[in-house]
C-alpha cells in the first residue's frame, strides 16, 4: 500500500516462533501487534508471521486458527517437521527467513521476535525514521509470567551494555 505522499510504504515482517505451551500468549501478542499496527498505517505495513510446525498447527482448534486467518496482517507461515540440529526455535527463525527472502521483499524490514515479548506502541514510527540499512535492537517487555529458561520477566533495555545473552532480544534488520 501507499503513504499519504503516494510513495510505497515500507513493511515490517515479524517472523515470531511459536511455541506450543506458549499459545495462551496468542490473543494477547495479537492485541499488541495490532496495536503496533494501528499505530503506524500511515508510514508502515506490518506483517505478523506466526511460525508453527505442522504438526502444532493441526493441533489448533478452529477458535484458535481463526484469528490467525481472518486478520488480514497476519500470516501464519506452517513449515514441515523434520530433523534439526539445534534449538526448534532457531530452525523456525532460519526457516521464516528462507521463505522471507524467497519472497524478495522491496523495501521492508524484518523481524525476528519471541512470541512472549510485547512490542513498544510506537514502533514503527521510530522504524521509518530510520532511512539507511541498519541493524536496530529494541527494548522490549519480556515474557508474561517466569521464562522457561529462567530469565525474569521484566524489561530488556535496549543499550550497548545490555548486549549480552539474557539481556537482549532480536534485532530488526533492512
Amino acid at each position: 500500500s501507499y503513504s499519504n505522499d503516494g510513495s510505497m510504504k515500507p513493511t515490517l515482517y515479524v517472523l515470531m516462533p511459536t511455541m506450543p505451551s506458549r499459545k495462551g500468549n496468542w490473543e494477547r501478542l495479537r492485541s499488541s501487534w495490532n496495536e503496533v499496527r494501528e499505530a503506524g498505517k500511515e508510514v508502515m505495513n506490518l506483517i505478523w508471521v506466526p511460525i508453527l510446525f505442522k504438526s502444532e498447527w493441526d493441533s489448533l482448534i478452529r477458535e484458535e486458527r481463526e484469528p490467525l486467518l481472518t486478520a488480514g496482517w497476519i500470516l501464519p507461515l506452517v513449515i514441515e517437521n523434520q530433523q534439526y540440529d539445534f534449538l526448534p526455535v532457531l530452525h523456525k527463525v532460519n526457516q521464516g527467513l528462507d521463505w522471507l527472502g524467497s519472497r524478495n521483499p522491496v523495501n521492508s524490514w524484518c523481524y525476528p521476535e519471541s512470541d512472549d515479548n510485547l512490542p513498544p506502541r510506537n514502533l514503527i514510527p521510530q522504524l521509518a525514521s530510520v532511512s539507511d540499512g541498519r541493524v536496530i535492537v529494541p527494548s522490549v517487555a519480556r515474557g508474561q509470567h517466569q521464562t522457561p529458561n529462567g530469565y525474569p520477566t521484566d524489561t530488556l533495555t535496549a543499550s550497548p551494555e545490555n548486549m549480552r545473552v539474557g539481556a537482549c532480544t532480536s534485532a530488526f534488520f533492512h
